[in-house]
């Protein structure tokens, strides 16, 4: 046995393979059934899941509204796995589109899957949209504020929402009470009428306000911030006695702040209880106050991340340790402290203020938590809503640039700089999140208004009588920024043609060019005693300005002109001389008012000096000094006060002549140089050119005769205008404006101020100035500034009249 080991290992090993293979056929054949049954089972579920797709998505039903439109609200898509619950939220979209009454949704299984139909039933399309009931507001006032529109689909919703509108239009006009309902009369083919039916019942009228607690102030001085007070003779024109509940509570705001802003920290206003008589026309309005002590401003602190020494902070307070406490001013403080740290580009700065109230001594203590946060830059810059206006317009006026670090000072000054141009409404800067957190951008939103006009009319002017006038004009040329006028006038008297051009921006450099080019004829007819006398005088002007700052602007000009003066009665005066003038101009200029075409707040102020002499190429030789100073300010409500002052001096830069008797006279200024006054544009109440000095005026054809009396003008000017203007109907750019007028010109031998005028009789003047008072109405109408004014002189003399009517176009200052 030992001798055949191999063969007992061949044995073994063959009686041990023949088990293996018996165990590996069962193996095999299980192995089989489990890959047939894997087999089997993958295909069902790949034939149940492409069962349980969206084969597709359709509607039905639907004639006036398009299937794409209500396919985008449907997130059920085909390909996706069908979900019931989806489909069912899909109709819930579709339904809250509010264009239908029903909506079924039916599926059918196909080879691709769930085939989704939803069947829609349309509601009414509307046909007429009409208004029951109304009466004492207009119909136009209605329609503007409601959207429901004929041949728009028939929403219920959207009905009653414009339901709300109208009933606010009658709560604006006073009618508390009144009731708004509505029906839908329904008609053939799917359409309907929607009636809006208006119980306008009585106009509430506010009978008495009662303000209850108040012992410290007085009613009177709380009633001049509040809006609402008792009807009276004038409610048509300014609203008084009005009721409205969101007027009301801005009421108690306001009175709250009032107390606030006199230290009254403490004070509480109770809600305005409001009471309806019983014939339901009027109401009674009690406010309860409740005052408590004034406090004064203790210690001032800071603390947390402090990078300015503290009493440089406190040097950016009005507010000062001792004064009354008054929350506007804290508040503006707590800005200014704030713009210290956003103009270092901490751009989300909180500034935090911790008071602590000492009752004992009513002082209030401050500690002002500062953090500070991360510098911030400007990513991006951009502009919306400009529709003609060009992007480059706008962004030249940018004081911050993308790149630079934010200034909360640089973005207040780039809005004002933008609304300064006067080719908006409105201009917002809005701030976004940029790319990271220490970016920034910032939209520049402006509201366009209408910047040109054209005109071709005739009418009647006090000055002009009889007038022709046609005017092309431009502020903002092809949305450039540029400026373009031109118009033509012909009057009574006067006849001009005038082109002028501004380009704001040379060559997209900082200097600006002002291109003049007029022809005007003017006719000084005879009055009683005076003689007649007419000009004729064609010319151009070239300025350049520079901006030195925002505010200061030097200009550089050059005019040339040629003016031919014809005088009756054969006479013969230096002052008729006629010939060329060419000169220069230098002026610098200050201008922060906040519109340049409307301002209502800020000042423009120049000074000039022109020079024309031989080393400039004139024949008429002369120097003149210019000021100006205008001064605009809201002072209550919406009223605006406007200031204007001009003052100017004129001297002869000529050799003495020899008059007719041969003696020689100091020459004076020539007739077209010097200043006259009267009418619209300066002294209202007196007629134009009639504030005068008088000369008189020997006629070559009648040496021996009487002289003859020429309104000739002097070379000395002051002037001022003041005036009070406020809306009168603020939709349609109507304003009523008071004014007070005074002025007067010397001539030569007379100082500045001279009590005297001379004439046929020296009398007195009070500080040597006419002067007139009156009113009048504007109206900022599409085709320019309409003025109707009425002065009345209180300096009068015997050839002046009473009153005398002005009608012009255009600004006053």
């Amino acid at each position: 046995m030992t001798d055949r080991p191999g063969f007992l290992r061949h044995e073994g090993t063959s009686r041990i393979s023949g088990r293996n293979a018996f165990a590996r056929g069962i193996f095999v054949g299980l192995l089989g059934v489990w890959l047939f049954a894997m087999f089997a089972w993958s295909a069902g579920e790949a034939r149940a899941e492409e069962a349980d797709k969206v084969a597709g998505v359709r509607v039905m039903g639907n004639e006036k509204v398009e299937a794409a439109s209500i396919l985008r609200v449907v997130y059920t898509r085909k390909g996706q796995t069908y979900s019931e619950e989806q489909v069912r939220k899909d109709l819930r979209r579709v339904y809250k589109l509010g264009y239908f009454t029903d909506i079924q949704f039916f599926r059918e299984k196909t080879e691709e899957g769930w085939l989704i139909t939803m069947v829609v039933e349309e509601r009414s399309s509307i046909k007429e949209v009409l208004i029951e009931g109304q009466d004492e507001v207009s119909e136009d006032d209605i329609r503007e504020v409601i959207d429901v529109k004929p041949y728009s689909v028939l929403s219920h919703a959207k009905i009653e929402r414009n339901v709300e509108k109208i009933r606010n239009v009658y709560i604006d006009k006073g009618f508390f009470l009144a009731e708004v309902t509505y029906r839908v009369d329904e008609l053939e083919e799917k359409q309907a009428n929607v009636v809006f039916i208006i119980k306008e019942r009585a106009k509430v009228e506010v009978k008495k306000v009662f303000l209850v607690g108040n012992h410290k102030i007085k009613d009177e001085d709380l009633a001049e911030v509040m809006l609402t007070k008792p009807g009276d003779f004038l409610s048509f024109m300014n609203n008084s006695g009005q009721y409205r509940q969101e007027i009301l509570e801005r009421d108690a705001f306001m009175i709250n702040q009032y107390y606030a802003d006199r230290g009254y920290v403490e004070a509480k206003i109770g809600q305005p209880k409001a009471y309806i008589s019983a014939d339901q026309r009027y109401v009674t309005v009690t406010f309860n106050i409740t005052e408590g002590e004034s406090f004064v401003l203790g210690d001032v602190g800071f603390s947390g991340e402090v990078i300015f020494p503290p009493a440089r902070m406190r040097e950016l307070m009005r507010l000062n340790k001792g004064d009354v406490f008054n929350r506007s001013v804290f508040m503006r403080d707590m800005e200014r402290i704030g713009d210290a740290y956003k103009d270092l580009g901490y751009a989300f700065a909180n500034i935090s203020p911790h008071t602590r109230l000492d009752r004992k001594n009513r002082i209030v203590h401050v500690n002002f938590q500062i953090q500070k946060g991360q510098k911030v830059y400007v990513e991006r810059i951009y502009v919306s809503g400009n529709t003609s206006t060009r992007d480059k317009v706008i962004r030249r006026e940018m004081r911050i640039d993308e790149g630079d670090l934010y200034s909360s000072t640089a973005i207040k000054r780039s809005k004002q700089k933008i609304y300064q141009l006067g080719f908006f409404e409105t201009v917002e800067i809005h701030e976004h999140p940029g790319s990271e957190d220490n970016k920034i951008e910032l939209e520049i939103e402006v509201k366009e208004r209408r910047t040109g006009t054209f005109q071709i009319g005739f009418g009647f002017s006090s000055l002009e009588s009889f007038m022709f006038q046609a005017q092309i004009s431009q502020n903002n040329l092809m949305g450039r920024g540029q400026t373009l006028q031109l118009n033509a006038m012909i009057g009574g008297r006067q006849k001009q043609v005038q082109f002028r051009f501004i380009e704001p921006y040379f060559l997209d450099s900082k200097f600006s060019l002002d291109l003049r080019l007029y022809n005007q004829e003017t006719v000084y007819p005879r009055q009683g005693e005076f003689g007649d006398y007419s000009t004729g005088t064609w010319g151009m002007g070239l300025t350049a300005g520079y901006p030195v700052s925002d505010e200061f602007t030097l200009f550089l000009g050059y005019t040339v002109k040629a003016e031919n003066l014809n005088v009756g009665d054969n006479v013969h005066l230096h002052l008729f001389k006629s010939g060329y003038t060419s000169s220069l101009t230098g002026t610098v200029q200050y201008d922060s008012r906040d519109n340049r075409l409307f301002p209502t707040r800020g000042i423009l102020s120049y000074f000039s000096t022109e020079a024309a002499d031989d080393w400039t190429g004139s024949e008429i030789e002369y120097l003149e000094f210019y000021s100006l100073l205008q001064y605009f300010r809201p002072v209550f409500w919406k009223v605006i006060f406007k200031l204007n002052l001009e003052m100017g001096y004129v001297i002869s830069l000529e050799e003495p002549v020899s008059d007719l008797r041969g003696e020689k006279d100091f020459p004076g200024v020539p007739i077209s140089q010097r200043y006259q006054m009267g009418g619209i544009y300066s002294v209202r109440g007196f007629q134009y050119g009639t504030i005068s000095p008088t000369t008189e005026v020997i006629s070559q054809s009648d040496p021996v005769g009487s002289p003859l009396k020429y309104r000739l003008g002097g070379n000395k000017k002051f002037m001022t205008n003041w005036e009070l203007e406020f809306p009168v109907i603020e939709q349609a750019g109507i304003r009523w404006v008071f004014f007070f007028d005074a002025g007067n010109v010397w001539k030569e031998d007379q100082q500045f101020f001279y009590l005297g005028q001379s004439g046929q009789n020296e009398w007195d003047l009070p500080m040597g100035l006419y002067m007139s008072w009156g009113w009048g109405f504007r109206w900022y109408s599409p085709i320019g500034p309409l003025r109707f004014e009425w002065g009345c002189p209180i300096t009068k003399r015997p050839e002046d009249n009473r009153i005398e009517f002005e009608f012009s176009i255009g600004n006053q200052f």
